[in-house]
């Protein structure tokens, strides 16, 4: 018998080990919230069940704090709502099957979400001591709410800059722009990348001519990666790539490789190395 209860102790002891979120020191806007997980190599809180629910507001306590959920992925207002990680939000709880959310319900607070008087409530807040959720707009400060998670194989830098500021951000942490290999490392790469356009360090102007010829800036093999042919050439509009990328649109040097975000996907397009999108980096 004692023996019994000892293992029962036990086994509650492991049971209730650590926690699934933890609490950023202090408040800031959702923007760098964000980059305050991705500084720990995890996201903004995504929360799927009730008893995650009860867990993050454990955690939260008595500050209010942001959740990696909002409203504006699809670049509008129309309260259709995604995890920034891409979590399911369809079955998450607090939503309905068409994604938006169960107004007026635990753990919504009453009347939320609301886009009060108009405004551009794009981004949600835990609220102090109770957990519900309020959208509020991004530059509230509020504490980062941080999935515990296994480190991520990728992070993102902390602000946006063309291909070359990206990869010197990348370069200040000592390490490379991204390099995706496998169908894994990219569905990585999309949870980290979250609700941003990202660069990736993939390119096809290495041999000096548009001849869609790609390479991975570290010298990973891009033959055998994800996305690619063995020539080297991009598996057009299939895998990571988006519908019809790439595509060296209207006939711009689009010479440097992005991970778009629209419509949750973070799929592959060639980009302009000139225009702004936040670094990810191995």
């Amino acid at each position: 018998m004692i023996m019994t209860k000892t293992i029962i102790l036990v086994v509650s002891a492991l049971i209730n080990i650590g926690q699934t979120y933890f609490k950023g020191p202090t408040a800031v806007n959702y923007q760098n919230a964000s980059a305050y997980c991705q500084s720990q190599r995890t996201t903004l809180a995504s929360i799927v069940t009730e008893s995650e629910w009860e867990d993050a507001k454990s955690v939260c306590s008595a500050d209010r704090c942001w959740i990696g959920l909002r409203d504006d992925l699809n670049g509008n207002d129309d309260m259709i709502w995604a995890w920034d990680d891409h979590s399911d939000i369809a079955n998450s709880y607090g939503f309905n099957a068409d994604k938006t959310a169960t107004t007026g319900q635990v753990p919504w607070d009453r009347k939320e979400p609301n886009e009060h008087k108009g405004k551009q409530q794009d981004f949600v807040m835990m609220y102090a001591n109770t957990g519900k959720y309020h959208d509020e707009e991004a530059h509230f400060e509020f504490h980062p709410l941080c999935n515990d998670a296994p480190p991520l194989s990728y992070f993102r830098g902390s602000r946006p800059g063309s291909y070359a500021d990206a990869a010197a951000q990348c370069a200040s942490e000592g390490t490379t722009l991204a390099s995706i290999g496998t169908e894994s490392d990219w569905n990585d790469a999309r949870t980290v990348c979250g609700a941003m356009d990202c660069w990736i360090g993939s390119r096809d102007d290495r041999h000096g001519n548009d001849e869609m010829i790609f390479s991975w800036d570290d010298g990973t093999d891009i033959t055998t990666s994800y996305g690619f042919n063995a020539n080297k050439t991009a598996t057009t509009g299939q895998g990571p790539w988006y519908a019809g990328q790439p595509d060296e649109s209207h006939g711009t040097e689009e010479d440097c490789v992005a991970m778009y975000h629209t419509y949750e996907t973070g799929k592959y397009v060639d980009a302009q190395c000139i225009n702004h999108y936040y670094p990810l980096c191995n």
